[in-house]
């Protein structure tokens, strides 16, 4: 739900800049999915890059929120 919202959001409102940086991060992570190496790290940068770009701060503030619980999560043995 929030990321269709935070999606939507993002393309009604960015502009170039932000664009660009939504290209570069999906560029990113889509060659590390190719090749088999998804990293939380490439997956936050794609994630934020379309937050950001809703103008919202709701959405920067969720995310962050979310991969510091998923972090916490990826860490348990």
């Amino acid at each position: 739900m929030l990321e269709g919202a935070a999606a939507r959001y993002a393309a009604e409102r960015r502009g170039q800049h932000e664009l660009d940086r939504i290209v570069a991060a999906n560029a990113a992570f889509g060659a590390e999915v190719a090749l088999g190496t998804m990293s939380p790290e490439g997956d936050l940068a794609f994630h934020n890059s379309i937050v950001m770009a809703t103008g919202n701060e709701f959405f920067p503030s969720v995310l962050g929120q979310i991969h510091v619980a998923l972090g916490g999560f990826r860490s348990r043995p």
